[in-house]
């Protein structure tokens, strides 16, 4: 195909983006000449820009009843659904959102001559879709939703481009070449694990020979200083100083990496470094990392009720202590 592609993903985490790179890639591989466009929410724009090779245009996403994700305003909505009537026709559009029961239709207002993504049985499903495959991995459902579309190869790898300058980031901070990463920090401060914990664990790691660096976002300071404080060895706490290439390529060069279920853990299986993720109040089965072995979910977390199921009663629960620090020795004896 040599037309126009649009992909619907309107999430507006680090590895939300990260965790359609492999459809992504697949995607392109299948239709190298197309004009493929992410629609998405505006604080990803950076996040996509990176995926030059992947993706021509990003178009905001602005707002529609039921996606929480954006805040819902009719004026905008009008407007936006008046500027795509006169624009050329999508040739394909591809909801890569979620299960569909609002996003599919948002995605078939588009009026492509192609609709694929996937539905809830029983609710309204338009053609060219397929029933939820909620049993997947978030990146694994992506996946399967382009190869029924014939992606069915080329390289399928996580990725996160990094510029040269993101590359250095360690060395232009200053840091060693053995140092362990931490990142106690999340957005849901529900999937936080408490910073006394990823003290306990730093201070082993740094006794383990590890220098440590410790990272967050300019929000979570106050989570990063309350980890600092509770330390006993030395720590580079680089906590809303880095730039998101640098990040990156902090957590590339890092030879361990301990984080919440976060986009930090997306970044370590992206560059394959190890890595050992605490799962809290999300469900490891969804978002964890398909090389369990290089990347450890530690933590039952709580699993996504299926669709059509009742809901479960689990609530979020703290892993212990020593379950994290014994799949970081796992790690470092693999290494």
């Amino acid at each position: 195909m040599s037309g126009r592609i649009l992909v619907m993903r309107a999430l507006g985490g680090l590895g939300d983006v990260l965790t359609a790179v492999p459809a992504l890639k697949r995607l392109r591989h299948a239709h190298p000449e197309a004009e493929i466009t992410y629609l998405g929410l505006e604080q990803v724009r950076p996040v996509v820009a990176r995926y030059a090779e992947l993706i021509d245009a990003f178009l905001p996403f602005p707002g529609f009843p039921g996606i929480v994700e954006q805040p819902f305003a009719i004026d905008r909505l009008s407007a936006f659904l008046a500027e795509r009537a006169a624009a050329p026709r999508i040739d394909l559009a591809i909801q890569m959102h979620g299960s569909g029961s609002v996003s599919s239709v948002f995605t078939a207002l588009f009026g492509a001559a192609r609709f694929a993504g996937y539905h809830v049985p029983g609710l309204w499903a338009p053609e060219g879709s397929s029933p939820f495959p909620d049993h997947l991995r978030e990146a694994d459902r992506w996946l399967a939703l382009v190869e029924r579309l014939g992606c069915t190869e080329g390289d399928a790898a996580p990725e996160f481009p990094l510029a040269t300058a993101d590359r250095a980031a360690p060395d232009a901070l200053g840091l060693g070449r053995h140092y362990a990463l931490i990142h106690p920090g999340a957005s849901d401060p529900r999937r936080r694990w408490p910073p006394d914990r990823f003290a306990a664990v730093a201070d082993m790691l740094a006794r383990a020979g590890h220098a440590i660096v410790l990272t967050g976002t300019a929000n979570e300071a106050a989570v990063v200083e309350a980890v600092a404080g509770s330390m006993a060895a030395p720590a580079a706490n680089l906590c809303g100083g880095t730039t998101l290439g640098e990040m990156a390529g902090l957590v590339a060069g890092a030879a361990l990496v301990v984080t919440n279920d976060t986009g930090t853990a997306h970044l370590a299986e992206a560059f394959a470094t190890p890595s050992v993720t605490i799962f809290i109040a999300s469900d490891p089965a969804r978002w964890g990392a398909a090389d369990r072995l290089r990347h450890v979910a530690v933590g039952r977390g709580v699993p996504d009720v299926p669709i059509g199921a009742p809901p479960h009663d689990i609530a979020p629960s703290l892993p212990r202590f020593e379950q994290v620090m014994a799949a970081a020795t796992s790690l470092m004896e693999l290494a």
